[in-house]
């Protein structure tokens, strides 16, 4: 590529690699560390007319993810989208982008990960996890309990401030609320 000065490449992200998410450490980290390569690459290589994106994605409706025990559905600030119009969206934004896109969904999710103080942020993971793990009881299927997860989590990063007085308060009604569902 940089010998016919033009090329692009496109590493695919996660908003994982933001916040590190229990059990999925190494992913995280492969994520994180996939994020600040292609920004070193994109100002590295530009010059030499080569383009570099890092396409940071959430919920993607992929074999893998079905493989994963991720939601299916919609969860709210969750909302799962079609691989092919990621794929879009990384190719349309590869040349006049980078050197990071973030589908306009998830862009106020990656701006809270990149603007919060980790410790708030490992926090509230942390406490959405044991939101999870206090609600299941072990009679959820995978699926049940990553939607719980990523609701709880949701739930903790948005604060649920006009509603409650603080994020714990939000949590304890969840969990109220996702047992009456679950059981």
């Amino acid at each position: 590529m940089a010998a016919r000065g033009r090329g692009g490449i496109i590493l695919v992200g996660s908003l994982s690699g933001n916040a590190g998410t229990p059990t999925a450490a190494t992913y995280s980290a492969a994520k994180a560390y996939s994020q600040i390569f292609a920004e070193a690459l994109w100002c590295e290589l530009k010059p030499r007319g080569i383009d570099v994106l890092s396409l940071v994605l959430g919920i993607t409706d992929t074999p893998a993810r079905m493989h994963s025990g991720v939601p299916k559905a919609d969860i709210p600030g969750w909302p799962v989208l079609a691989a092919a119009d990621v794929a879009q969206q990384a190719l349309d934004n590869l040349a006049d982008g980078g050197p990071v896109h973030v589908p306009p969904q998830y862009a106020q999710m990656f701006q809270y990960l990149c603007s919060t103080p980790r410790r708030q942020i490992a926090e509230c993971i942390d406490r959405a996890q044991i939101v999870l793990s206090s609600s299941a009881n072990g009679a959820m299927s995978a699926e049940e309990r990553a939607d719980l997860f990523y609701a709880a989590l949701w739930l903790l990063i948005a604060q649920v401030a006009t509603m409650f007085d603080s994020a714990i308060e939000a949590l304890q009604m969840f969990a109220h609320i996702a047992k009456n569902i679950y059981h």
